[in-house]
């Protein structure tokens, strides 16, 4: 191996630079066949690195948020629920009632959707570079005896506060909903999903007629 290329190598790796060490050759003979000159060069090497630390830092992000099933606003069936604002949906999926602090609750029967939204809003917040965090009712409750019997309650604590954004899904014990929606509806955006269940209707689409 040449001693430039040793030497490239070698400091790509102690920079913690892999996307460059992974493809600067190609981009140099990329670079020469289009005639670019040396700083339109490094700047490709440079905004590739970038690219990978940011997409491996959102990827870091959705994996740690727990999501029991990645779900995307496109996958989202607007027509079978007509009674969802879909516009409103558009707009908190910038992500401003986050940096407002404003919670949104989604409320409706079940199977109409609310936790397909609901991570939909955590996935795009990944995206934007936020900590999310993804729980069900009774695993954080789960969770919180655990921390009891334990004593590190004020540990749990400190990781709730970690995240932009808290996902609370499946409230399920009535007492328990009317209570929080008590305490949260204070600079709220409500969602009120009303229609046929939605993983019923995707159940019948899937069904074959073998009879």
């Amino acid at each position: 191996m040449p001693v430039n290329k040793m030497l490239i190598e070698a400091y790509l790796k102690k920079l913690k630079m892999p996307q460059a060490a992974k493809n600067y050759e190609s981009l140099a003979r990329e670079a020469g066949d289009n005639n670019l000159d040396y700083e339109e060069y490094l700047l490709c090497v440079l905004e590739q690195e970038v690219h990978q630390r940011e997409n491996n830092r959102i990827q870091r992000g959705i994996r740690q948020a727990g999501f029991p099933v990645i779900k995307t606003l496109e996958s989202f069936d607007f027509l079978a629920i007509p009674s969802l604002n879909k516009p409103r949906v558009l707009k908190l999926m910038q992500g401003e009632y986050i940096r407002r602090r404003e919670n949104v609750l989604l409320i409706g029967n079940s199977g109409v959707g609310k936790t397909h939204i609901a991570t939909a809003l955590g996935y795009e917040a990944c995206r934007q570079g936020m900590r999310v965090k993804f729980y069900t009712a009774a695993g954080l409750i789960n969770e919180l005896l655990a921390a009891q019997q334990e004593y590190r309650l004020n540990k749990l604590e400190k990781q709730w506060l970690a995240p932009h954004l808290v996902i609370l899904d499946e409230l399920g014990d009535e007492q328990m909903t009317a209570a929080l929606l008590d305490r949260l509806t204070h600079n709220a955006h409500i969602l009120n999903i009303n229609g046929e269940s939605y993983r019923f209707k995707q159940a019948l689409s899937k069904q074959v007629d073998v009879g």
